[in-house]
């Protein structure tokens, strides 16, 4: 990307970017995402890395810390001097910079420092270069979609009449975190009429024929998994069925469609028609995602007009999820979704968990 960017040296600040250039482990919190880590990487030579914490290094501590435990826009002057010094000791004070993600004050504050640079935006051109996973990605990707099977699974034999919400999300958890999640980054969970006007859990106790539609995450080695499912307390009854049917026949049907050269909105139109055609609203958001140190990576899985430039055909080696919903006043509202790798003849699930109701 660098290359065919014409840079000189690029400026991450984002978790994932500085993880994939330094594997610098962060602490997963959501403060943490432009404000404290960073890293300068020049076209040639080894990165300099700014971060609070490193494993290895004497208590953990970083010889090089960023400047405060504030966000970065109120001490965007420090982190353009940090950068600064680091591109003088680069012997580097005019050329191009790329960047994936500044605020606009530290962007002013190191234009007025580097008078001579020229700095460039380049996320898109990163996420695009890290849309091909290399083979030991896959097999991150992989690890990390085996986790989230193990938490489906967890909670799909928790799923009974009387339990509580947090009780089965409890199992989820510790199911993952024994099969090597490095962290749990989100687990959305909800039951009964609840699946119509909430993502989040309160505690509610199930009861017999109710809906449970949750949606988890997981990390494992700095790659991330991402899976839903929809299940049920006890047995369906027939409007839920045939509820979950539609969805389900529907994604099926775009699952069908992943294959290299197709584009990501000819399979968002399919799972959309394969609702509507059936009788059920299609949803707001995208259908899917591209994934990997990142949740919501490149390719765009959506609409052709929401994607524009952005609606890639397919190829072999990216990693993507699927994840349509739909719903039915006063049933349910249901959804699914799947980590799924890209073939060169086609596609492979990576998560594995039962999807049927019951």
């Amino acid at each position: 990307m660098m290359k065919d960017a014409n840079l000189d040296f690029f400026i991450g600040t984002t978790f994932d970017t500085v993880r994939y250039i330094t594997d610098c482990r962060y602490v997963p919190i959501i403060d943490y995402f432009i404000d404290l880590y960073a890293t300068i990487l020049p076209a040639q030579g080894t990165p300099t890395l700014f971060a609070p914490w490193i494993e290895g290094e004497a208590m953990g501590y970083s010889r090089t810390p960023p400047p405060s435990y504030v966000a970065s826009p109120v001490v965007a002057e420090k982190w353009a001097s940090l950068f600064t010094e680091a591109l003088k000791k680069y012997n580097f004070m005019s050329g191009r910079i790329g960047f994936d993600y500044f605020p606009y004050s530290l962007y002013e504050a190191l234009k007025n420092k580097l008078p001579q640079a020229t700095l460039i935006p380049t996320m898109s051109e990163l996420l695009k270069t890290r849309a091909l996973k290399t083979p030991d990605e896959i097999g991150l990707l992989k690890k990390a979609a085996k986790i989230l099977d193990d938490g489906i699974k967890a909670g799909k034999r928790s799923i009974k009449s009387g339990n509580r919400e947090y009780h089965i999300m409890a199992k989820m958890e510790s199911a993952m975190m024994a099969g090597g999640a490095e962290s749990l980054p989100w687990l959305n969970f909800r039951s009964g009429n609840r699946t119509l006007k909430s993502i989040f859990s309160n505690g509610r106790k199930l009861r017999k024929g109710d809906a449970v539609v949750f949606d988890i995450g997981v990390m494992s080695e700095g790659y991330y998994g991402d899976a839903a499912r929809t299940y049920v307390a006890g047995s369906p009854h027939k409007d839920l069925h045939d509820l979950y049917d539609a969805l389900y026949d529907s994604y099926s049907e775009g699952v069908a469609k992943i294959k290299p050269g197709v584009k990501g909105s000819e399979i968002d139109k399919e799972i959309r028609n394969g609702l509507l055609e059936r009788g059920y609203p299609d949803y707001p958001t995208p259908s899917g995602h591209g994934i990997g140190m990142r949740v919501t990576e490149f390719p765009w899985i959506g609409r052709r007009e929401e994607a524009g430039n952005f609606d890639e055909e397919l190829k072999p080696a990216m990693v993507i999820c699927l994840e349509p919903r739909t719903y039915k006043k006063n049933v349910a509202a249901v959804g699914v979704e799947d980590v799924i790798l890209v073939t060169e003849t086609g596609h492979e699930l990576l998560t594995r968990a039962p999807r049927d109701l019951n």
